[in-house]
Formats: C-alpha cells, structure tokens, sequence
C-alpha cells in the first residue's frame, strides 16, 4: 500500500478557480499529509496578487503554463503540456509513484482506494468513469508511464480522430492510456453511479452535506445547477465546499493561511 507522501497533486488553475482552490488544496493537506502540491496557473488568466506567496509557503511548487488551455483545458497541445507538468513533478520527486490531476472544485476524503492498487501493473486511475474515458475532477497517472504517454501524444489523431478537434482532456488522456497500456492498465474504482465516488449539487444542493460524507472525492464543478447568476457560481461553489469540509470531523486545520506579514523597519 502506498504512503501518502509517494502522491503528488496537480492543480491546472486560473484566477476565476482562486477560492475553490484553496479548499480544494485544503482537503488533500489534511486527507494525503506529506503528499507533494503543484499549483500550475494559467499565465493568461493568473492567481491574484499575494495568492503564490499563500501556497508556496505552505510548501507547494507554482508554476505558470503558457500553453493555450482553449477554455477548459482542451486541445492536444494543452494535454502534451499537462501530461509534461505532471511528467516534471514525478521527476523531481524520485519517490512519486503516482501523479493526480485534481480539479480545482473537487475535493478528497481518502486516497485509500488509490493507494491499494498495483502501480506496477496499473497505469491510470480514475474514481468517476463512466465509461472507457475519465472525466476531469480526479486522476491517477503512475509516474513510472507519464514519458511514454507524453510521447504518445502525437500518435492521438491516428488512435482517436473522433475527439478532434476539440480533444478535452479528460477524454483524451484516458483514451491515451487505454490505447498505450491496454484495458488492464486502466483500474475503474466503481464508476458513476454506483461507486458514489464523485458527487454533484443533487437535487440543486438541496440534499444535505452529510449525504455525500460516504464519498472518496466530491466534485463541486456542476455549478449550472446553482441557483445563482453565472457571475457568483464558482465563489458560491466555495462556500459549499469550505461548508462540506467544516461539516467532516477530520478537517480540523484552516484554509491554507497567508504568510505572516513582513516585518517594520525602523
């Protein structure tokens, strides 16, 4: 079983994504202690001022990627560029075993069914997969086969011409996987809905936050069910995720704090 310290987490992050990602940074500070946090911001649309300093303190690499993400990080230069920032992080990390792409709206309980698996033999995992693709709000990548699918990249229009030319991530690195490694490779955790790994505001939030305790990972990310103007849904998303985690008896640590201010001169 893998310790949580063999984990890195990756955050492709924009400056409309700051409040919900510090809950999201929040939840796997306390569910994986030790793992590693790559904050990699879209140089287009960053962070706000003094939103590097906050993380970086609290031990996180930030990076900022120059890449077209083509709105939500579709296109294969965009899937090259992410695999690669995920590729740097298990190298930097020699004891990395598995690499996670984490939305910035979702946020993680237990990694426990991760950790269990054979990484020697698996090559991805993904707790929400409906069918032979991932979607977005949480993956595994054994770091071990993040070169290779890099540079299977480029093989992507022969294998998958039907997801051209949009090519949404998700989608296409699962078919990568599966196209480079085989369906062994590829462990399903359950799957939606059955699983009941990744929820969404059922029932429009009205269903209280304890219905979604029994959950591994829980994506805030279906905010067109909100009833609010589109303007407020991703803050209002926050609000109901700081809400779930205060609402779970492990999350006793704060949001991530800023650091503490410079001192006077005389």
């Amino acid at each position: 079983m893998l310790r949580s310290d063999q984990f890195v987490f990756v955050w492709f992050t924009f400056a409309g994504d700051a409040k919900c990602l510090a809950q999201s940074v929040r939840s796997v500070l306390a569910a994986v202690p030790g793992a590693g946090i790559v904050i990699a911001e879209d140089a287009a649309a960053p962070l706000p001022e003094g939103e590097r300093e906050r993380y970086v303190s609290a031990g996180a690499e930030y990076i900022a990627t120059t890449w077209n993400r083509n709105g939500n990080l579709n296109g294969l230069a965009n899937v090259f560029g992410q695999l690669s920032v995920m590729a740097a992080a298990a190298e930097a990390r020699p004891d990395a075993k598995v690499i996670c792409k984490i939305d910035s709206d979702t946020v993680v309980r237990s990694m426990e069914n991760f950790a269990r698996l054979d990484w020697t033999k698996k090559r991805g995992a993904a707790p929400f997969q409906p069918s032979w693709w991932w979607q977005g709000p949480l993956y595994g990548i054994a770091a071990e086969a993040l070169p290779t699918l890099c540079g299977a990249v480029a093989e992507c229009p022969r294998l998958m011409p039907e997801l051209a030319p949009h090519w949404p991530e998700d989608q296409t690195v699962g078919r990568l996987i599966l196209e480079t490694y085989g369906t062994a490779a590829i462990a399903n955790l359950g799957g939606y809905p059955v699983g009941k790994a990744i929820a969404h505001y059922e029932y429009r939030v009205a269903s209280p936050l304890e219905r979604y305790r029994e959950f591994s990972a829980v994506s805030f990310g279906l905010r067109k069910q909100l009833a609010c103007p589109e303007s407020m849904r991703r803050d209002t998303a926050a609000d109901y995720m700081e809400a779930y985690l205060d609402s779970l008896p492990e999350q006793a640590q704060p949001v991530i704090s800023p650091p503490p201010p410079a001192p006077l001169h005389s």
